[in-house]
């Protein structure tokens, strides 16, 4: 469904540079998709019965158009998710990218296969300017991500500003946990702004 509502805004948005995937910018392509589906709707009959309902929405956008969101989505090799434009503004399309318990987590898993080839997506919240709560059960669903997460070419997971509320001996023990799934968990300061990272292991 996602993948169906991006189709008709990419060349309105100009989406074919290599800028940074902008959290803004994607859902105001979602809506600006689902206007044009309606208004497209009434103009042109395209109905089969016999396809699904899937079916049915992916051929009513041309077949350019599906290839140039093929392209920009596999040409991508870093994001940039923003929280506030998810959470505050585009409440409908949270269970698309967030998970249901914690809600400052990424669903990894899914936006995996919508970006094939992006090697690092990074979380902030307002730019920067708000922190990121991660809490010890962030970092259990986080873990339960990691099998499909390590079929994948991301290397890299940033959160921007964070708000840890573990202690100490928690960290060491998800540090563990971690590298028994070949990732490195880092956490520092860079320009003043604090972050957290996980990093592929090499072999």
């Amino acid at each position: 469904v996602l993948e169906n509502a991006l189709h008709g805004n990419l060349l309105r948005h100009g989406l074919d540079d290599d800028s940074m995937l902008d959290t803004k910018q994607i859902y105001e392509c979602i809506c600006n998709a689902i206007a044009m589906e309606e208004a497209y709707e009434e103009t042109a009959a395209v109905a089969v019965a016999a396809q699904t309902t899937n079916e049915m929405q992916l051929q009513r956008f041309p077949m350019f158009m599906r290839f140039y969101f093929h392209a920009y989505c596999s040409n991508k090799q870093q994001i940039v998710i923003d929280l506030k434009y998810i959470q505050n503004f585009y409440e409908e399309f949270n269970s698309i990218f967030i998970c249901s318990v914690n809600k400052s987590l990424l669903k990894y898993d899914q936006l995996i296969p919508l970006f094939p080839n992006c090697t690092q997506m990074i979380t902030a919240n307002e730019r920067n300017k708000k922190t990121i709560l991660i809490s010890t059960e962030w970092f259990i669903e986080l873990i339960a991500m990691m099998n499909e997460i390590n079929r994948s070419k991301l290397d890299v997971i940033t959160i921007i500003n964070p708000n840890i509320i573990c202690t100490n001996d928690e960290l060491d023990v998800f540090r563990r946990q971690y590298e028994k799934k070949q990732w490195l968990l880092n956490h520092q300061v860079h320009n003043t702004i604090p972050t957290l990272s996980l990093s592929r292991i090499k072999t």
